[in-house]
């Protein structure tokens, strides 16, 4: 089992860890932005059916949870991009 972990971890030099850093952190952020977007679409079809069946006093609040946990997202891909790249 130990040895699996220490085959997977990255060799080389700074400048190829840095490069297989980018190219894993491509695949997150498009993973990233594809949550979000489920996110969004799930938001859009909870609040309309909350829409629907009545219920429009808690409308605001879960716009604005739905909307935040997006938000927080891209955000966080942001800020882990400026920060390691």
């Amino acid at each position: 089992m130990q040895l699996f972990f220490l085959q997977s971890m990255p060799q080389g030099d700074m400048g190829s860890l840095a490069s297989q850093f980018s190219s894993i952190y491509d695949t997150v952020k498009i993973i990233v932005f594809i949550m979000s977007g489920c996110f969004g679409l799930a938001a859009g079809i909870k609040i309309y059916q909350q829409w629907q069946i009545g219920h429009k006093f808690h409308i605001t609040m879960q716009i604005a949870g739905w909307g935040a946990a997006s938000i927080f997202l891209l955000l966080a891909a942001f800020i882990i991009e400026k920060l390691l790249l």
